[in-house]
């Protein structure tokens, strides 16, 4: 598990996963997430993205694509706005496999995956592990949070 100022990733078997803060990734975190996704490419299979309200930018979004351009991968993605689910939804059908859902739909994104019941507790676990370790470090910068 890696946690960062502002999102943490995790690889649970062969399920990648990315939880994403309230706001835009830094650069340098978002260089570190692309370059171990690449790494992890020969062992993942399905992808699970809790992106919440954080937005990528345009040069995020290329880097992404091109990490993942020979990848098939089933990515769910979680994400608070419906432009941002219209946004995802429109990906999987140029990409196939992306599927989004309301960040209250974690149960359906696991049935979608089929992750086992034993790795959604990890994988929930892994979570919020994640979402405290970020909410720490922004309470500690006095970073403002939009929780």
């Amino acid at each position: 598990m890696v946690v960062l100022s502002t999102l943490g990733f995790d690889e649970i078997d062969d399920l990648f996963l990315v939880v994403h803060g309230d706001e835009t990734p830094f650069e340098q975190d978002w260089q570190r997430l692309v370059a171990a996704t690449r790494d992890s490419r020969p062992r993942i299979t399905r992808g699970l993205i809790i992106a919440g309200r954080s937005k990528l930018d345009a040069g995020q979004r290329r880097s992404l694509a091109e990490a993942l351009k020979t990848t098939k991968l089933n990515v769910a993605v979680l994400v608070a706005s419906p432009l941002a689910r219209g946004t995802v939804t429109a990906l999987g059908w140029v990409l196939g496999g992306y599927r989004a859902f309301d960040m209250h739909e974690l149960d359906k994104a696991f049935a979608y995956l089929q992750v086992s019941q034993a790795h959604q507790a990890r994988t929930r676990r892994s979570i919020e592990e994640i979402r405290g370790r970020l909410s720490s470090a922004n309470e500690q910068s006095g970073a403002p949070s939009n929780r």
